[in-house]
């Protein structure tokens, strides 16, 4: 497997950080096995807090990022909004029915395992119109409905609401009710997990 030249150089920044530490490490365990206690101290305690210095400022650039991410996807998902949220496929529309066909399936006919089965694999049939038809009208209900599977019928509250809250902020303008029971699931969840 080639690597790009972007990772291959922080292969080779993390290997040369690597060795540092180490050379640092090992010249303290020889100051000590020395007696030289204070030394061997101080060597690793003034490369521990330049290491949590460089720590907080790589996550103050990373919160940056995450930020201006942020806003770039949401600029996109604007403009494939705008550019024919109102579209539909004859694609999307089949994966629809299968999702739909699988999900009832299982949770009237099947038990257990199998049920489980069956709900994660409608997860994935729903995730395939998210992906694959992004301007198709029912990608927000598909999304709604991962949410529904794994909070309502595979009792996963944490991957529910987090679902949930894909819904809610990648679908402003879709249902008003989804909307509005996606919230209320979210805040159950917040209310009684995350205290």
């Amino acid at each position: 497997m080639k690597f790009p030249k972007l990772v291959t150089f922080a292969f080779a920044c993390l290997s040369c950080l690597t060795v540092f530490a180490s050379s640092i490490i090992e010249e303290a365990s020889r100051e000590a096995e020395a007696g030289n206690y204070k030394k061997a101290y101080s060597l690793l305690s003034s490369d521990y807090y330049n290491l949590q210095r460089d720590l907080e400022e790589k996550q103050k650039l990373l919160d940056v990022y995450r930020r201006e991410l942020d806003k770039l996807e949401k600029e996109r998902d604007n403009l494939l909004r705008s550019a024919g949220m109102g579209q539909t496929s004859a694609d999307a529309e089949r994966i629809w029915k299968e999702a739909w066909r699988i999900q009832r399936t299982a949770i009237h006919e099947k038990r257990g395992k199998e049920k489980k089965q069956m709900l994660l694999e409608a997860i994935e049939t729903f995730r395939e119109i998210i992906v694959n038809h992004p301007l198709s009208v029912r990608a927000s209900n598909a999304q709604y409905r991962i949410g529904r599977l794994y909070y309502k019928f595979l009792d996963n509250k944490r991957k529910g609401s987090e679902e949930f809250r894909k819904f809610v902020r990648d679908y402003p303008d879709a249902d008003p009710d989804l909307i509005r029971d996606s919230n209320k699931w979210i805040k159950q969840y917040e209310k009684k997990y995350e205290k």
